[in-house]
């Protein structure tokens, strides 16, 4: 007992352990002088509080946990235990605990002796973030010795640097000689740089951190946001976004500044005496890098082509004699610098891939100032073969070539050269089937050399149906596994001397030589089409997939390869508006339809770059009242000679994956018109957009919209998503995900085409829909069949159970309008009251 007390005593004078005894309730009873000191309570204010009441919000339920425990007479130890307990002015103190039962007075009790490690850890954390801060100091150094010119440097480095973890934002911001923004770059993710732009243009934006450090040229610090009161304008901004320190960097060039390098913290006091070296360093290195761009441009050559990790760099001038060669270069070929500077690339140069036309093709290339990439067979001194994979980079000073940079890996010891040259040029990476240019070449030279007498050959196109929503459903992971078992499967039925390859995107084809009859062709797909249509078994889920096929015949249907290729694109187009595992053989009066739709489905993919797709806006009104309430956005394509109805092209879309980035064009058309229509002072009213189901199911849809919506700062609830039922039925749980952020964004919701599909009462009720919208094909029959006139008075009864507003489509007559007021529709849309508008006539509703 004397030693235990002398123990305690011990403890309880001891200036490194804090000391601290609870009962009963969890009251602290017991506390010694370096525990009170170290959270800053006096002895009679603890007296009155518990372990939890001095532990972080993460550690309370533990705490408490274990604490009642121990009041329970439960005797166990808890040592060496990290916890953060909350001092008395709230500071976090990171401390090591032990924590015993005792009994006190017979009464069980908690000792607890705390170490506090604040110190230690806020070294860890200093010495981490300067280690980090010297990593992200080594990687924009790299990206300072690669760039080639000053907008790629500080859009890269401002991604490196928060790529990297140590900071919350990076961007770079220039200004023209009169203050004004001239560009910026920033982290791809960011939207900071949208604010910006309008603050730095007010007096209190012109009196802040960015421009003190641009006028004097100086690195500007703030090492907490709520305490300075230099960075009061900002405050509210920086804390909303957890940037609570940041650093200004002046950017110079030629002894000007240009510009700042803004860098945000969500950590206080981040900038110490350590970090303030590294940022000076880092001005200092930029500086240089913009120097070094701009006045020296064969530096800048050297110094890409040695950090580019390639075996061999050589630069020649325009008449390909050696003017530079690294290390490498003569290691790899023999030959001292003497013995190569000044002398002609042919020296080392023995010969190109051992393809025909080689020597063609290079001088062709290089002449016409592109880059030329292939296998060069070379000599060494001592008369060996190097075989190098090699690129060639004409570099133009003034629109004229006046040197080449060679870049060159030595393979010679690594693969054979000849499967090399078939594994670039001519095969499928994923599946390792021969390619479309193997093909290609393989029919053209049997079309060439057949001496067959009436025999018939065959190509073949498959196509999975729908394959995208494989990649959408899963991942890429899993659809590149299936493309990869569909060609094993293949493989089995093919017979040697036929050709199975890899066609283009999801397609594959097969040629078939040499057929007895060309009903063997059939036979041969059926076949192929059965053993691919055997469910694919990925992450334990069977998946069934549907294909179709179109055939042409040589000679019958085309002799020569290009059109046997487009009359089996032309049979497989006809058998795609059918069900899954079709065959087509080629037909002569698809021939014009096919070409339609091919020209169709080109135009398509320059529609957007041409600024071809407009919008027209069908309104919709009170049905009461007749006042506009809203419209619904159409997407058109004018095309130089007619406009194409939608009909006529989305379908294309969706088919060909564009429906996504068309659908966000729309999104982000309509946002910047909205704005428009709003700094002119029109009334403006919300406006639905049709959401397709591929694009719903896009894994950055709520990405995209937020971006597009925060740059045009347009509120959310001028925005309606109109999303056909179809599309939350088959993932219930993910579109409840999504509906509930786009509803808690602001954002309206409506059903498209209600009662035309899936309509169920047991989700809908969970989902947090606005509008009901009434199908045009029970708008139109309600007059005249009972049946749908009890559907359309259903909907409208349910919408206003549920609290939704219904709008019915296709309103074309008086009749309609009085049968619909009187059932109490909402809104009703249609040619009755206004057919889709341009939007010049859409905005004199809204004058």
């Amino acid at each position: 007992m004397k030693n235990t007390k002398g123990l305690l005593d011990a403890l309880m004078n001891s200036t490194i352990f804090g000391v601290l005894l609870y009962r009963n309730n969890g009251s602290i009873i017991l506390s010694n002088e370096t525990f009170r000191n170290l959270l800053g309570y006096s002895e009679d204010e603890l007296k009155n509080m518990t372990p939890v009441d001095i532990v972080a919000d993460e550690y309370k339920p533990k705490v408490k946990e274990l604490f009642e425990k121990r009041m329970r007479g439960e005797v166990f130890a808890a040592e060496q235990l990290k916890h953060v307990l909350v001092a008395k002015d709230g500071t976090l103190k990171h401390s090591i605990i032990f924590a015993y039962t005792v009994t006190y007075m017979g009464k069980p009790a908690g000792f607890v002796i705390i170490l506090d490690i604040s110190k230690q850890k806020e070294q860890e954390e200093k010495i981490n973030s300067v280690r980090t801060l010297y990593a992200t100091l080594s990687e924009v150094n790299q990206i300072i010795v690669r760039a080639s010119d000053d907008d790629s440097l500080f859009l890269d480095m401002s991604n490196k640097i928060v790529e990297r973890g140590l900071f919350k934002d990076s961007l770079v911001i220039l200004f023209d000689s009169d203050m004004n923004l001239k560009s910026t770059f920033s982290y791809r993710k960011s939207s900071y740089i949208d604010y910006l732009k309008i603050y730095l243009n007010t007096p209190e934006g012109r009196s802040g951190q960015l421009t003190r450090s641009f006028l004097n040229t100086k690195i500007m610090i703030d090492n907490d946001t709520l305490k300075n009161p230099t960075m009061s304008p900002w405050r509210d901004e920086h804390t909303k976004r957890g940037y609570f320190s940041s650093a200004t960097i002046p950017i110079i060039k030629k002894n000007k500044t240009i510009g700042v390098l803004n860098l945000c913290s969500d950590k206080r006091g981040f900038f110490k005496k350590d970090t303030y070296n590294l940022l000076r360093e880092i001005m200092t290195d930029i500086n240089y890098a913009l120097d070094k761009i701009d006045n020296d441009k064969w530096h800048s050559m050297t110094s890409v082509a040695l950090n580019s990790g390639f075996d061999f760099i050589i630069i020649t001038d325009k008449y390909f004699t050696l003017l530079y060669s690294n290390e490498s270069t003569y290691k790899i070929f023999g030959y001292s610098e003497s013995e190569l500077i000044g002398e002609h690339y042919a020296k080392i140069l023995k010969g190109g891939s051992g393809k025909k036309g080689f020597e063609k093709k290079f001088l062709g290339t290089l002449l016409s100032g592109e880059t030329l990439t292939d296998i060069f067979l070379y000599k060494t001194k001592d008369n060996r073969d190097v075989y190098g994979y090699t690129t060639i980079s004409p570099f133009m000073l003034k629109g004229e070539i006046e040197y080449y940079i060679l870049i060159g890996k030595d393979i010679t010891s690594e693969i054979k050269v000849e499967e090399t040259v078939e594994k670039l040029l001519y095969f499928d990476i994923l599946t390792g089937l021969p390619n479309k240019r193997f093909l290609s070449e393989s029919v053209e030279a049997f079309i060439k050399d057949s001496t067959h007498s009436g025999a018939a050959s065959a190509f073949i196109i498959i196509n999975p149906v729908n394959f995208s929503f494989i990649n959408s459903a899963f991942d890429f992971e899993v659809g590149n596994k299936i493309m990869k078992e569909m060609a094993g499967r293949m493989k089995n039925i093919i017979k040697n001397y036929d050709i199975l390859a890899k066609w283009e995107a999801d397609k594959f084809a097969v040629f078939l030589k040499n057929l007895n009859y060309e009903e063997d062709a059939l036979h041969v797909v059926n076949r192929i089409l059965a053993i691919l249509g055997e469910p694919y078994v990925c992450q334990d889920k069977k998946i069934s997939i549907s294909f179709n096929a179109g055939i042409s015949l040589y000679p019958k249907d085309a002799k020569k390869s290009q059109d046997i290729f487009s009359k089996a694109e032309a049979a497989l187009l006809n058998v795609r508006r059918k069900e899954g595992n079709t065959v087509g053989f080629f037909k002569k009066e698809f021939e014009e339809y096919a070409r339609k739709k091919v020209e169709l489905r080109n135009g398509l993919r320059e529609a957007m770059a041409k600024k071809e797709f407009i919008l027209h806006y069908q309104p919709y009104f009170d049905t009461q009242t007749h006042s506009i309430k809203g419209a619904e956005a159409l997407l058109r394509w004018k095309r130089p000679d007619r406009i194409v109805p939608p009909m006529k092209f989305i379908p294309f879309l969706e088919q060909n994956g564009m429906i996504t980035e068309t659908e966000s064009w729309i999104i982000g058309e309509l946002a910047s018109k909205m704005k428009q229509w709003t700094d002119e002072g029109l009334n403006v009213v919300p406006v639905s957009v049709n959401i397709s189901p591929i694009s719903f199911k896009n894994l950055h849809f709520k990405d995209n919209i937020t971006a597009i919506i925060n740059k045009n700062k347009i509120n959310p609830k001028f925005f309606i998503f109109e999303i056909v039922e179809r599309t939350f039925i088959e993932n219930f749980e993910y579109s409840l995900m999504i509906l509930n952020f786009l509803k808690e964004s602001g954002f309206n919701l409506s059903i498209d085409d209600f009662g035309t599909g899936y309509s169920s009462l047991s989700y809908l009720a969970d989902l947090p829909f606005d509008n009901l919208k009434i199908d045009i094909s029970f708008v139109r029959k309600m007059l005249t069949e009972k049946h749908s006139r009890y559907i359309v008075e259903t909907i409208i009864y349910l919408s206003k159970r549920l609290n939704m507003k219904s709008i019915a489509e296709g309103v074309e007559t008086e009749d309609q309008l009085t049968l619909l007021k009187r059932l109490g529709c909402d809104y009703i849309q249609g040619f009755l009251f206004s057919k889709p508008l341009n939007e010049k006539e859409f905005k004199k509703f809204l004058a």
